[in-house]
């Protein structure tokens, strides 16, 4: 089959490799094989192409380099092509979207073979492309604002980063969940954040929201252009500020490790709460925001779309750092 390998570290246009002849997956018996129609770019992805922080490599199986031929890409949405001997709740031809986690990952490439319990049928109304963009960023938004925030209907949140991948889906999702929501952006992507339903937005090259007194029940921290201390101050006393992302791409191990000791005892002497944010992909995660897909809740945002051959154009425009929404790559036309 066709897919991009990993074979070293380093940017896109030199640790990426498009090859013909990579084998089709094997499978094991609690999986589905998929054929791939559409797959997104994630801000993970780029951590896993560089290998940074260090601890990555450990998740991925290589300290030096990647192992011979790894796939890369996590997010897919696509067509059932074969089912494993224990899998009872898909069938071939079924139409699915889900999460290739590490450290095999796959979903940059013409098959993906993944365990079941993480995708679900598409979104009937859903394109492959627009399904391809729900899984990591959609279920990451979901994770922090109601397993780590707990938002509950009728509570401020403020989402700092809302027009990016994860911000999009957490602006709807607390929306979808009765929150009053405060999102953070750039002017030029203040008309798209309320089209989403953001109820006050800050142009954060006009205000820093850190210097307007205001409070919030939950702080979600998806590009930490604030320092921690900063943000806990806008925090009511019984608050939790959800750390999601970083804003230092080149962050050694040793500084992420201390930056998450630091940030808890930030938290200790504010006496307010910070979550450590992990996840790991579920079927119902997927089934909840399919749910709201479908109800018309909550929608993907793309931002562009790559042909297959253009992944490494994609993976250096997810660079930039301003993508609104998300960017996507079609696999099968």
């Amino acid at each position: 089959m066709k897919a991009y390998v990993r074979n070293a570290y380093g940017p896109a246009a030199s640790s990426l490799q498009f090859k013909d002849d990579v084998p089709i997956p094997a499978l094991q018996s609690n999986q589905v094989l998929v054929k791939v129609h559409a797959a997104a770019l994630n801000a993970g992805d780029w951590h896993v192409l560089r290998g940074a922080p260090g601890l990555i490599r450990l998740a991925l199986g290589g300290l030096t380099r990647p192992r011979p031929n790894s796939l890369f890409g996590s997010d897919f949405a696509g067509v059932v092509e074969q089912v494993g001997d224990a899998v009872k709740d898909f069938k071939v031809g079924d139409g699915v979207f889900g999460q290739a986690p590490m450290p095999v990952l796959g979903a940059f490439a013409e098959y993906v073979a993944v365990d079941a319990g993480a995708v679900a049928l598409k979104p009937s109304r859903l394109s492959y492309e627009e399904a391809a963009a729900i899984p990591v960023a959609a279920a990451t938004a979901l994770v922090a604002l109601t397993e780590q925030a707990k938002l509950a209907n009728g509570q401020k949140v403020l989402i700092n980063g809302a027009s990016g991948g994860v911000g999009t889906f957490a602006v709807q999702i607390a929306k979808a969940l009765g929150a009053e929501v405060t999102a953070v952006c750039s002017t030029k992507n203040v008309a798209l954040v309320k089209s989403l339903g953001a109820d006050h937005v800050i142009d954060y090259t006009q205000q820093n929201f850190t210097d307007l007194g205001n409070l919030y029940d939950a702080v979600i921290d998806i590009v930490s252009t604030q320092g921690v201390t900063k943000m806990l101050s806008c925090l009511t006393p019984t608050g939790v500020l959800v750390v999601v992302g970083t804003a230092d791409q080149n962050e050694s191990s040793l500084s992420f490790l201390a930056g998450m000791i630091g940030n808890q005892v930030r938290g200790l002497i504010r006496q307010r709460r910070i979550a450590n944010f992990v996840f790991m992909p579920k079927r119902e995660y997927l089934e909840t925001l399919k749910g709201w897909v479908e109800t018309m809740q909550v929608r993907p945002v793309i931002d562009k779309v790559f042909q297959f051959e253009d992944l490494v154009k994609g993976v250096e425009y997810l660079e930039t750092g301003h993508v609104a929404g998300k960017a996507v790559v079609t696999i099968a036309k």
